[in-house]
Formats: C-alpha cells, structure tokens, sequence
C-alpha cells in the first residue's frame, strides 16, 4: 500500500487513462477541471454521467426548463436528452441486446415528440460526490451499464440496459457539469477522495481493465501464451523439511533460520502474487507479462544459492570458488547464445 500511496502522490497529473478511475479521484489530478464543478445540480444542467460500478462509461445529457433556478432532490422526475442527436432517453419492453434479462435502453423523439415512458427518478443531486439511481416511471427498472460488452455493430462500448434488480452498476454520479444560469461553483474541499477508496478503486479499475483484454475467438495469435507455458518448469518438487526436526539435528541455529524463512517468505510471496492472478484472467497473455515474476524467482534462487552453498559451513573455499566459477560462465555463456536478440546485432 506504501507503494501505491507513493504512486499517487507522483503520478498527479490528468492524463488518457483518467475515465478508469472515480470521478471523484479524477477531480484531484493536476489538470483536470472537475473540481470547479457547482456542488449543486439543477434543472437545466448539462451533465455527464458516469457509471459507479467497474467500469462504468459516462452518459451525456442536458435538460434546459423555463422558471427559477431549481436544484434536484431525491423523487423529482427528470428527462434525459443526448446533446449530439437531440433524443431522449428511452426504455421500452423489449429485450436488450446482450443482458436478456433486461429491457433495451435506446434514445427516441426530441423536445417536441415526447415518450413519457423515459422518465425517472434521481437522488440528491450534487456533482462528483452524490450518487444516484435514474428509475423508469413506467417499468420500474433502473438506468444500468455492466461489463457486457456490446457487438461491433455497438462499437464494442459497455451495454446500457434497464434493470429491476438494485446493484452497484445501477448506481451514477454527475462527473462533468455546466449551467449557463451560473449556477455557483463546488468547493474543492467538498472534493477530496480518501486514499482507501482511491487504493480500492485502482485495483477493481485494474483488474476490470486486465480481464476486458480477452483473446479474439476469431484471430490465431502466435505470440499469446498461457501461464502454465512460462516457467521451465512444468511439474512441482514436494520438499519435506521436519525429518532433521525430528531427529534433533539443527544445521543452522535459530537466527538463520528466521533469516532462511524471511527471505524466502518474500521471494515466495512476491513470486505467487505475480504468477497466481494470471491463471484466472480472462484477458490474452503474452511472455512479458512473466517478467515481474521472474524477477522474483531470480531472488529465489539467488537466495537458495547462497544459503546452501556460499553461506554453508560444509563447503571448503576452493569448492565455493569453483562453483562461483561456473554459474558466472554460465551467466556468460547464456548472454553470449541471446546476444543476438538481446542487441539486435549478429555476426560479432
């Protein structure tokens, strides 16, 4: 977590990735003008919504009413309209293309042409930091957007759908907001993101983003490999330790010990904590993702090396020198065979 809290601390600055995370982390980057949004949402504010849950994509609406400047409040019915087409937003009976369950969310109509049925109702309407559910008048189910994935006909984009069910993905906060009656602006205090929440995010955005990555049912790729593919190793060593215990034989005393385990626990560690989530990734997986892993299994071994062989008392100098010697021409001998690929130059 120290890591990461330092990475946030560096890396402070908006950039393209920035829709993966909250809006809320968004609105504290360097860059990003989320954070001179007005605090409170009123009729006739031009809005984008993004979707709480993993994610989630942003929803662009507006809505320009005659009267005084009215802010949202929980139960008030609302229209959404896309700025680019005009249309309302509009949900009927019948299914949605990918989640059968639900019903299809499409746009219809215009200012003039008016669908009742695309009605709903919000929460407490604040940008950035309320979220809100959008509930259909008619059919009762909530404005939705999941991890289904729509056809190319759909321009591969996030399905949105109209569901019944409550969950997180039915779940939207105002991201980006205007209102040209000058509504006044948020406070930035109001606009701070804890640290938690932002570690949180960041892994479930990662892993969201990791298991999108899926291999192309129709496209052979030569290069992809499975996990299991990495290693040299195929098969397990099963590595029984508590026979010397038994027979109250100790090589090595107690701090040595400790010291073994330590370094071994983190070798370990880092090694499955690396390699471990790879095998239940849906994405499509190449060799350098190995790379990490490797380093780990590199100190692994480096570790073992020294214990059972430069650090142990049953080797005399010359043995270790002459076993030192090898692993270095080995060293050599390798970098020597991968030369070519390693510096992209042969016949040296």
């Amino acid at each position: 977590m120290d890591s990461f809290k330092i990475h946030l601390l560096i890396l402070n600055h908006s950039g393209p990735g920035d829709s993966q995370m909250s809006s809320l982390f968004q609105a504290n980057l360097e860059g990003n003008h989320f954070y001179k949004n007005p605090l409170g949402v009123a009729f006739g504010s031009r809005v984008t919504l993004k979707n709480v849950g993993r994610g989630g994509g942003t929803l662009h609406s507006h809505y320009e009413p005659e009267g005084p400047l009215r802010y949202l409040k929980d139960g008030d019915t609302i229209r959404l309209s896309h700025v680019p087409t005009g249309r309302n937003l509009h949900s009927h009976t019948v299914t949605a293309p990918v989640s059968k369950l639900n019903c299809e969310v499409s746009v219809y109509g215009n200012l003039t042409i008016v669908d009742d049925t695309k009605r709903g109702s919000v929460g407490q309407g604040h940008s950035l930091t309320k979220r809100m559910r959008f509930k259909h008048l008619a059919l009762g189910c909530y404005l939705r957007a999941a991890n289904a994935v729509l056809p190319q006909w759909g321009f591969k984009q996030i399905e949105v759908s109209c569901d019944e069910e409550n969950d997180a993905h039915t779940y939207w906060n105002v991201e980006s907001h205007w209102n040209d009656r000058r509504a006044p602006p948020g406070d930035m205090k109001l606009y701070k993101s804890p640290f938690l929440r932002d570690f949180w995010h960041l892994n479930v955005a990662t892993m969201s983003s990791n298991n999108a990555l899926i291999p192309d049912p129709d496209k052979e790729d030569i290069f992809a490999l499975k996990p299991f593919d990495w290693p040299f190793l195929h098969l397990g060593l099963r590595m029984c330790g508590k026979i010397s215990l038994g027979r109250k034989y100790n090589d090595m005393d107690a701090r040595e010990w400790d010291h073994f385990l330590y370094v071994g626990k983190i070798a370990f560690f880092g090694w499955a904590f690396h390699y471990v989530p790879f095998l239940i990734m849906g994405r499509v997986t190449y060799l350098h993702h190995y790379l990490p892993t490797l380093y780990f299994a590199v100190l692994m071994f480096g570790h073992v090396l020294d214990h059972f062989i430069f650090s142990s008392r049953r080797f005399s100098t010359r043995t270790k020198a002459t076993a030192f010697g090898v692993l270095v021409s080995d060293l050599a001998a390798t970098f020597w065979w991968f030369s070519g690929v390693v510096l992209g130059i042969d016949g040296l």
